[in-house]
């Protein structure tokens, strides 16, 4: 596993809220804003949903996706999510689960985003959408449903993406930043026999998906305070950085060959999915769920680690000779994950009844992953600092190819199985008319075994002995929530969660015996509500925690720009304050804001680093705030509709965010902004205009590369300099138009 999630953490809050609104004399629990609002609203890419705050990394805890009630990876890395899954015209519905649901129904953090797919209809149906942007991107997708005969019915899907990015990249694939292909097909049969009233339905799903890692990365300058500005006319966002070469010198990890691979066509991933679902309501009352997926995927990313921008000091040539007279360059390590079977089986069966003033779910489930053989390989290159950079090389060196050196300095090895066996027991308990009560309980064998390869037997390749991994925990996750009406529109909630996980078969892909324990999470949350006919209002406190999290990472040495490859554990916490309101004055108006103020740190994070030349380095980042979050959040939405007309706005602005672990680096507040003018001409045809970043500004975000070592003073030395990070998406211009017949 790395560090390089493909979603970039944004916000919408420590917790997102869940009031209650008065219905008669029962308590009914609603959203106070929709589940799935603003998520596809992302500021880093446009394949997937955004990254939603939790105060936790986004490796920690981020958005994880469910499809029809089965999560669809058993971990990120290296089955991307936006690998697997697209929000197609296929979707019948969409919302987002919170924390303590996530963790009941898949012993993840997190909250998740839910989909449900068409399984079919009585009538046929056409439904689709058809996009772009104004940088050339092309994505349709279409869906159609219909019947057969004799309670059978049918739908199918596509998804089409070609995505040429946001600048033009000499040298690489016209659609380089996103190329995908997704066709899904359902089968199904509706029955009312002895049995009961229900349908099953067979599922298949393929997927091919082409993209780059390195799409996100820019040059600037960087000064005190966190403000960047661009070095040399380098426009951030759509000015190329990438390499105008599609062949990387690699050396094969298993015979030690030189090799040259494309980083786009050679790292695809492909996948075959099955799935059968079953619903059945049996005539005295009980509710029966089965369903279970099969996927066999071929999945490799390519993905660089800027190790930082150097001072050239004349000490660098083009591959042909010529000088290279630029100020500075740029180091890259390429971490190159081949393409690797995977194997995922999920299963489950649900059964469940509404009982007087109880409405509670037995469910049993298992998640079975298996990897052949997890291998990365990784060569390293320089190149210069300029818009369509080229590689680089020092005057003099020996040991390159084609500009390709260090081959292998970092590899990665694995082979095994994952497993989660978990009994999940829910209910609903309507206690009295004021009270409401919900509860779980998620009981779990999770089971890691397989063989890694120790550092020590990595000295000509991946060749070694292996050594045996051998993991069992028993984890358990207890979920309780309450609501309690004071009034018809006011009262109080509370929320508390605790739930452990154990680790994965990439904790050992350094070659270093983690000795894996468990990880512990509590959150507590709790405040009051307030549902009125034109407002409601949510305002929570709330804390969450993880200890014992690991994680592969990179360090630079600041002094040296060598980098150190190792397994990290630290804990993290947060303590946070968020308000959610929805005012609706009028039928034309309405408008949404979020306020969120947070506070996560690291904490048991320090330790030594070895770097391979023999220096070491020291680090304790304890109390650090967590990289790439902020302190203080705001989201304000209003919504404006006229007759066909429907306008959305929306601006999020993040406080101080720190780019580096030490936290001697920060990038200033700043907005990210969207709009969405949408016409409806009639029941059946739409067309929308989105604009992202709206005030089209051009800044960096997220971290600074090869930066997490430095000192304040090392920091304060690089004020006014080039350094290279993340930014948010460019100013853009996206139309569409969709159908419903």
């Amino acid at each position: 596993m790395k560090l390089k999630p493909l979603f970039i953490t944004t916000a919408l809050s420590v917790l997102v809220a869940f009031p209650t609104m008065a219905q008669k004399d029962t308590v009914k629990v609603v959203k106070a804003s929709d589940d799935s609002r603003n998520v596809m609203l992302n500021a880093a890419n446009n394949v997937g949903p955004r990254e939603i705050n939790i105060g936790l990394p986004a490796t920690v805890g981020g958005t994880n996706i469910f499809e029809n009630g089965m999560p669809i990876t058993y971990h990120f890395w290296p089955e991307m999510p936006t690998t697997i899954w697209r929000q197609d015209a296929s979707f019948v519905g969409q919302g987002l689960m919170n924390i303590p649901e996530t963790a009941l129904e898949s012993g993840t953090l997190g909250y998740s985003v839910s989909s449900q797919d068409n399984r079919g209809t009585d009538k046929l149906k056409i439904k689709g959408n058809l996009s772009g942007n104004h940088y050339g991107l092309m994505r349709g997708t279409v869906a159609v449903s219909g019947p057969i005969a004799n309670g059978w019915k049918y739908s199918a899907g596509a998804y089409l993406s070609f995505d040429p990015g946001t600048f033009e990249a000499p040298g690489q694939t016209k659609y380089y930043a996103d190329n995908a292909k997704l066709l899904k097909f359902a089968l199904t049969k509706d029955y009312n026999n002895s049995l009961g009233k229900g349908m099953i339905t067979f599922f298949y799903r393929y997927a091919h998906v082409k993209s780059l890692q390195t799409s996100y990365y820019a040059p600037f300058i960087y000064s005190d305070g966190g403000k960047v500005a661009e070095y040399n006319g380098f426009k951030i966002g759509t000015d190329n950085y990438l390499i105008g070469t599609r062949q990387f010198a690699m050396k094969d990890a298993f015979t030690g060959e030189t090799k040259y691979m494309n980083p786009n066509d050679d790292y695809r991933a492909n996948s075959h999915s099955f799935d059968v679902v079953w619903d059945n309501k049996f005539k005295n009352g009980f509710n029966f769920n089965f369903s279970t997926r099969f996927r066999r995927t071929e999945v490799g990313i390519a993905s660089p680690v800027l190790l930082g921008v150097a001072k050239a000091d004349g000490k660098y040539q083009y591959l042909n000779g010529q000088a290279y007279t630029g100020e500075y360059v740029q180091n890259v390590l390429t971490m190159n994950t081949g393409r690797t079977p995977i194997y995922t089986w999920v299963t489950q069966a649900k059964i469940g009844k509404k009982s007087g003033c109880h409405n509670w779910s037995l469910n049993l489930q298992d998640m079975f992953y298996h990897v052949n053989k997890y291998y990365t390989e990784s060569t390293s290159y320089s190149h210069s600092v300029e818009p369509n950079p080229q590689i680089i090389m020092p005057i003099g060196a020996t040991g390159y190819i084609d500009g390709f050196h260090a081959f292998n300095s970092v590899m990665e090895y694995h082979r095994g199985n994952m497993n989660k066996l978990a009994l999940i027991v829910k209910d609903t308990w309507n206690a009295t008319d004021r009270l409401e009560l919900k509860g779980g309980v998620r009981l779990e064998w999770q089971g890691l075994h397989g063989r890694y390869m120790p550092t020590a037997e990595r000295k000509g390749g991946l060749t070694g002995n292996e050594e045996k991994i051998s993991n069992d925990w028993f984890n358990k996750t207890l979920t309780l929530g309450a609501v309690y009406k004071l009034t018809k529109v006011f009262g109080l909630q509370f929320d508390a969660l605790y739930t452990e996980t154990g680790g994965i078969l990439g904790n050992y892909n350094t070659g270093v015996d983690p000795m894996l324990k468990k990880s512990q999470i509590p959150m507590l949350s709790g405040g009051v509500y307030l549902n009125s006919k034109y407002i409601s209002v949510v305002s929570l406190l709330s804390y969450i925690s993880k200890s014992k999290y690991r994680a592969n990472s990179n360090f630079t040495n600041p002094a040296t720009n060598e980098m150190a490859r190792t397994l990290v554990q630290y804990d993290v916490k947060t303590l946070g304050w968020t308000t959610d309101v929805i005012y609706k004055p009028v039928k034309w108006f309405n408008l949404h804001f979020l306020m969120t103020l947070q506070n996560p740190k690291y904490g048991n994070y320090s330790g030594t680093l070895n770097f391979a030349k023999g220096g070491t380095r020291n680090f304790d980042f304890n109390g650090s705030v967590v990289t790439g979050i902020s302190k203080f959040l705001l989201e304000i939405d209003p919504t404006f509709m006229y007759q066909n007309w429907n306008l959305q706005l929306h601006a999020r602005y993040f406080g101080k965010q720190y780019a580096n672990l030490s936290n001697t680096l920060s990038f200033e507040p700043h907005w990210e902004t969207f709009a969405r003018l949408g016409y409806k001409f009639n029941k059946n045809i739409n067309a929308y205009v989105n604009v992202v970043n709206l005030l089209n500004q051009r800044g960096a975000k997220g971290s600074i590369s090869g930066t997490d070592l430095m000192t304040a003073e090392e920091a304060s030395s690089k004020y006014g300099t080039v350094m290279a990070g993340t930014y948010i998406r460019p100013f853009t211009v996206e139309f569409g138009i969709g159908f419903n017949f």
